[in-house]
């Protein structure tokens, strides 16, 4: 297979390629917004791993040897029945909602940071994301951008607001994979 798909919980990653159906597999990326993965897994054996909210999902083509998706579940999986296995074993499967790396940022806010003041556009998304999430993010290739003259944080806007205002308003995009912004 050239693709797999990885979940990690509490430190530890476990290969989920082989309980999902990978005719469900979606990925929808745009500009400037969160990239959304949407898959199914059936709990085929007892070593299926019981994914939750918040958990981080990869998925990777051997084939090209790069990540095609990183990110967390972004709801709680929807669970439905789907019948019965011998010896009485019920057979569920689990449709999965996954948001990109940067739902983390768009979770957190925080009520007051002092105002921006001649700051390009990339130095204030790279200084958000490392308030917001200190250390989770590398922000080494965030390109400067526009220079803001004067910039107020509004915590009640996400940092993908704020990222697609910035990217749509200077003709630039950014992406967030691997825990990467760019």
């Amino acid at each position: 297979m050239a693709l797999t798909l990885t979940y990690t919980i509490g430190g530890t990653v476990t290969d989920i390629s082989e309980y999902v159906d990978w005719k469900t597999v979606s990925y929808t990326e745009s500009i400037n917004v969160p990239t959304q993965l949407n898959f199914s897994a059936f709990n085929s054996d007892a070593a299926f791993p019981i994914m939750v909210q918040r958990g981080y999902i990869s998925l990777y083509s051997t084939r090209f040897e790069r990540s095609l998706f990183t990110g967390f579940i972004s709801c709680q999986p929807n669970v439905v029945f789907k019948a019965l296995r011998p010896p009485g074993v019920q057979l569920f499967e689990y449709k999965v909602l996954c948001t990109s790396d940067e739902h983390l940022l768009n979770l957190k806010a925080v009520p007051f940071i002092p105002a921006f003041t001649n700051q390009t556009q990339g130095q204030i998304l790279s200084s958000l994301a490392d308030i917001l999430c200190p250390g989770f993010y590398d922000t080494s290739m965030v390109a400067s951008g526009d220079i803001e003259p004067y910039f107020n944080y509004a915590p009640q806007s996400s940092w993908s607001e704020l990222a697609k205002k910035f990217g749509d308003g200077s003709r630039y995009r950014y992406k967030v994979r691997d825990r990467k912004i760019w």
